[in-house]
Formats: structure tokens, sequence, C-alpha cells
């Protein structure tokens, strides 16, 4: 079963209650509001993401992360002279690439599945 949804903005919803005087703030209402907003705006349909793509999205979004802050440290350390600040970066950089590594690694797995 494909299921199609549409991700808008709340704030123009908002608008359009207000602009067709639905301005109250209950459940039922606000489930009609955004049911007509849907029927009148038509707003672009989209695939709903399978699991498999949000946690490979998440995967890839959190070894963004991971490189940024091994790039971090490393501008860190070319500006600290303190041996023992030194040993802590160095420490950080390198869980931060065992992390990243895993991260890649479960990343091409998941990939891999979503090509199947």
């Amino acid at each position: 079963m494909t299921l199609l949804l549409a991700v808008v903005n709340p704030r123009r919803v908002r608008d359009f209650a207000k602009a067709i005087g639905k301005d109250a703030k209950m459940d039922p209402i606000d489930a009609g509001v955004i049911a007509y907003y849907g029927e009148v705006v038509k707003p672009a349909p989209q695939l709903a993401k399978s699991d498999d793509a949000e946690r490979l999205e998440a995967l890839v979004e959190r070894r963004r992360q991971l490189l940024g802050l091994i790039g971090q440290e490393s501008n860190r350390l070319q500006q600290v002279y303190v041996p023992e600040i030194k040993k802590l970066i160095q420490k950080v950089a390198r869980n931060a690439e065992k992390a990243a590594h895993n991260d890649r690694r479960s990343a091409c797995q998941i990939d891999q599945a979503i090509r199947r």
C-alpha cells in the first residue's frame, strides 16, 4: 500500500483557519480545517518515507555531525600546546572517528537493503 502525504507549514494552516473564521483551538475543528486546507490548496503529495529510508537519513546526518566534530577537534589540536589538553582532544577525535566508521558501515548495509 502506497501512502501519499503532504508536509505543510503549520503557520499557513493556522492563517488559513483565521481567514475562514475557524480560529477555535479544538482538535475536531483543527482536523476539519486541515482537511479543508488540503482540499482548497491541494499541496503537492509526497511518498511517505520507509523506515529504512528514515533510518538511513538519520545515520547519514549523525555521520555528518561526527565528521564535523572530527574537523573541529583537529583544528583545536593545532592551536593547543598543553600536552594534557592535546591528549584529551586526540581521545575525543579518535572516539568520533570510531563512531563515524561504525555509522558508515551501518549506512552501507541499509543502503544495500534499500537497493534490493
